[in-house]
């Protein structure tokens, strides 16, 4: 696919396009058989592109698409405060490094900065220049002798909706911890003593529940389910205190 672009029987041609797609029945050049190897959906859906060829023989390729992946994500402890983490590896999935050696680019990661890219009703956003890229190859059983070579890109995602956390959860948890504490401030002989207690548990395990459709399932302790199940405990510990004193307080004065 090189030519002399100076040649005058190429008529001064710079580049030129072919057709390019997954498919062999459509495509006019060879495409490396490219796979998102932690996908939840294949690389092959996304739309089909030509391809623009350099008189070098250089060829740049690119398609439009949403990539769906299963990602481990990694920072969630500091939660709702927590830029998170997750990887996409890709390489090929027929073809060893023996016949496609897949590398980066230089840079090997752009951001588009266009606003219409962008959305302010968004829980995430990329932080731009976090990504970092390693790559690595690995030896399967099958072919011991032959690399395949895996490209790993790590993006860093900052939280936007701290605020709104903030508001709507933390701060009605720190709310009701206080509230919690006046209890054991209440007169001994004030009948709505354990009932105001009580109703105070009761707020706060409803709030709980809420916010679990909120917060994300791991096997990591969130920092803020430290607040919360700390707030909870505290609220018991007041209503047992209320308990204990009402009955001592009782039992005395039947004596």
């Amino acid at each position: 696919l090189a030519w002399n672009a100076s040649d005058p029987k190429y008529l001064n041609i710079t580049q030129t396009t072919y057709k390019a797609s997954t498919d062999p029945e459509i495509t006019q050049i060879w495409v490396p058989d490219l796979e998102l190897y932690n996908q939840a959906e294949s690389l092959s859906h996304f739309s089909d592109k030509d391809v623009i060829v350099s008189p070098d023989g250089s060829v740049f390729w690119s398609r439009v698409g949403n990539l769906e992946v299963l990602c481990a994500f990694s920072g969630l402890k500091r939660h709702p405060f927590d830029n998170t983490e997750c990887s996409i590896d890709l390489g090929g999935w027929t073809r060893s490094g023996f016949l496609a050696n897949y590398t980066f680019m230089d840079p090997p990661v752009t951001y588009n900065t266009e606003p219409t890219s962008r959305s302010t009703y968004q829980e995430f956003r990329v932080v731009v220049g976090g990504d970092r890229t390693s790559r690595r190859e690995f030896f399967y059983d099958c072919c011991p002798s032959e690399p395949w070579p895996i490209l790993t890109f790590t993006f860093v995602f900052e939280r936007l909706t701290t605020s709104y956390y903030l508001r709507s959860l933390v701060a009605m948890t720190v709310l009701f911890t206080f509230l919690a504490g006046f209890t054991c401030k209440l007169d001994i002989r004030c009948g709505e003593r354990l009932g105001f207690g009580i109703t105070i548990l009761l707020a706060m395990v409803a709030t709980e529940i809420i916010a679990a459709e909120m917060l994300p399932t791991c096997p990591e302790f969130l920092w803020i389910e430290v607040v919360t199940f700390g707030s909870t405990i505290f609220a018991v510990a007041c209503l047992f205190e209320s308990c204990v004193v009402t009955h001592i307080y009782y039992k005395q004065r039947k004596e």
